[in-house]
């Protein structure tokens, strides 16, 4: 199950309020619905639309579901509901969206009827429709402080940023898969930063043994050249060929010393062999 069909799971079981009813049924009529020889055609996308349509129509409207995909109903059991918003609205009445609940059940059904959401590398949650439906889905949005964009001439907007999808959801009623959401991007954040951990020390790994087999090759041709060294360089010069992996501040604690002193006394081993 990608995360498209995980969330549309999760909003077709959100409990159906007896005002946000109206504006769901009202938004899936301007998304899906048509009127031929005075019935209302609604043709419905996908099985979370047909279950959550068949809930609406019943709890409206007392009538049972159709079967299949393209439902035919008649207009006169459906009162001015529905009937008259499919034909005459692109967009559900203002007065169905005044309140929250409403605004979110008006999201909630473009999202069953046309969205889809991604996240983890990236994030994208989008919803297609008309753009009279996408400008009130934007504004809607916006009412949370939740800005989506327009897609240029296509119909779609969007949100690309993860706290913004994430509220998206939130305000859609997919509250667990904000959750799954949150904690995938926890474990990316966290593997991340061990990564960069590893390749950090892995860097500073491959700088000490560089610089080691350099002070090596410099001890050695000193000591091939029989050059005399004082007693401090002897002992950092004889250390480092010992302890050839060791750090600065390693070959520091062999010798009872400080770093700034073995790091010294290297640079200046390396000194006498040129």
């Amino acid at each position: 199950m990608n995360h498209t069909q995980l969330v549309r799971a999760q909003l077709g079981e959100v409990a159906i309020d007896a005002c946000c009813a109206k504006a769901e049924w009202a938004t899936l009529c301007c998304c899906a619905g048509r009127v031929q020889d005075e019935d209302l055609v609604l043709t419905l996308p996908n099985d979370e639309v047909c279950e959550r349509a068949g809930l609406l129509l019943e709890g409206l409207f007392g009538a049972a579901a159709p079967e299949g995909d393209v439902w035919v109903l008649a207009a006169a059991a459906l009162a001015d509901l529905g009937r008259g918003i499919a034909a005459e609205q692109p967009v559900p009445p203002a007065a169905l969206l005044q309140r929250n609940c409403c605004k979110q059940a008006f999201l909630r059904m473009l999202f069953l009827w046309g969205g889809n959401v991604t996240w983890g590398r990236d994030y994208r949650l989008e919803l297609t429709g008309t753009p009279a439906l996408l400008t009130r889905a934007q504004a809607s949005a916006a009412h949370f402080d939740c800005q989506g964009h327009l897609r240029g001439t296509r119909a779609g907007l969007y949100w690309s940023k993860g706290e913004t999808v994430a509220d998206m959801l939130s305000l859609c009623g997919a509250h667990a898969a904000r959750l799954l959401l949150e904690e995938e991007s926890a474990r990316r954040i966290t593997r991340a930063a061990i990564n960069r951990g590893i390749n950090r020390e892995s860097a500073n790994q491959d700088k000490t043994a560089s610089a080691s087999a350099r002070q090596r090759a410099a001890i050695r041709a000193l000591l091939e050249r029989g050059t005399s060294l004082p007693p401090s360089l002897q002992a950092v010069a004889q250390a480092r060929l010992t302890y050839p992996e060791a750090t600065l501040e390693q070959l520091a604690e062999h010798l009872d010393s400080t770093r700034s002193a073995i790091n010294h006394a290297l640079r200046r081993l390396m000194e006498l062999s040129e």
